[in-house]
């Protein structure tokens, strides 16, 4: 991890959410998460994952779909925060990846 690249990627979604912030104002919506619906769906991915993994084949699409899939089976605020910090790390680390290759 190079701290500047990774600082200049947390500038470009700071000015993103600036400009969602003039656009849409400040937003609350209910978290819509659901264990029940997608327990299942984050198992699936993180055995895919895994296996991936094993079998050197792992994608930055593969470790997103896994992030995603467990923040959506979370409904415990400080658990469900603790996914969503992850989400966000795993797209930096994608970001960064993909601007390195550029």
């Amino acid at each position: 991890m190079n701290i500047t690249s990774t600082l200049h990627i947390l500038a470009d979604i700071l000015r993103e959410r600036e400009k969602q912030e003039r656009k849409w104002g400040e937003q609350h919506y209910p978290d819509g998460t659901n264990p029940d619906a997608y327990k299942p769906l984050a198992d699936l991915a993180r055995d895919k994952c895994d296996l991936a993994d094993k079998n050197d084949q792992l994608t930055w699409l593969d470790i997103d779909k896994e992030e995603t899939m467990e923040s959506y089976a979370e409904v415990e605020w400080p658990k469900l925060r603790k996914e969503l910090i992850q989400r966000a790390a795993v797209i930096v680390a994608w970001v960064e990846d993909g601007d390195s290759r550029e």
